[in-house]
């Protein structure tokens, strides 16, 4: 069994590598979402909101262990789109304003 905070440090590298991003190119629903480079590129010049500090303080907000984490482009707002794992078991999905780590209620299908 592997300990919880491996899952963490794993969840946390794969917000780092962009895993489970697709490439821009790729749209879905009106979205666009990045690949871990474009993400990278996109933090910096855009001057968003630290990754990891997004998806620790929403992880501490819902009491919820991180699972998945990529950059969006809804429209022209840069989104935060993060899968979480309560003590409830049931999967959630968070968003945030990639500007300023607000939360969007409104999810984007």
């Amino acid at each position: 069994m592997i300990p919880m905070r491996l899952w963490i440090l794993i969840a946390v590298t794969a917000l780092a590598t962009g895993a489970g991003s697709v490439s821009a190119a790729e749209r879905d629903g009106g979205r666009v979402c990045y690949t871990q480079a474009e993400t990278r590129q996109s933090i910096a010049s855009h001057h968003l909101v630290d990754p990891f500090s997004a998806l620790r303080n929403a992880a501490v907000a819902i009491k919820a262990e991180p699972l998945m984490n990529r950059l969006c482009k809804w429209g022209d707002e840069f989104v935060y789109e993060m899968t979480l794992l309560p003590k409830n078991g049931k999967v959630t999905r968070v968003y945030l304003r990639a500007q300023d780590g607000s939360p969007i209620n409104a999810q984007k299908n």
